[in-house]
């Protein structure tokens, strides 16, 4: 697989962004409570995940670094077993729980 270019993944962001919020100035409250297609998730919880995720990425990418990467696409997830769902063994079910009240806030 080749590397894609800072425009292409910047456009690609965008149209994705655009599409989201699209698709959420168009829900109520009733709506945003509704379960989504993630288990356990409602739909608040994914847009406020992935809002979270957004300013993970702009930080990212507005932070230089002196070396090269020290995860991929992978190895990064390995810090986040889904364990057996009691927050406190799952660093992924905490995760999930902060999500669920700051998106209920």
């Amino acid at each position: 697989m080749s590397e894609i270019t800072r425009s292409a993944a910047t456009g690609a962001l965008e149209a994705v962004y655009q599409r989201i919020t699209a698709v959420a100035d168009r829900l109520g409250e009733a709506e945003l409570m509704l379960p989504s297609r993630c288990a356990g998730w409602a739909v608040a919880d994914v847009l406020f995940h992935q809002l979270l995720d957004a300013r993970r990425a702009l930080r990212a990418f507005a932070s230089p670094s002196a070396g090269p990467p020290d995860v991929d696409d992978i190895s990064y997830w390995r810090d986040y077993p889904a364990g057996n769902g009691q927050a406190e063994q799952a660093p992924a079910a905490a995760h999930a729980r902060y999500v669920r009240i700051s998106a209920s806030a």
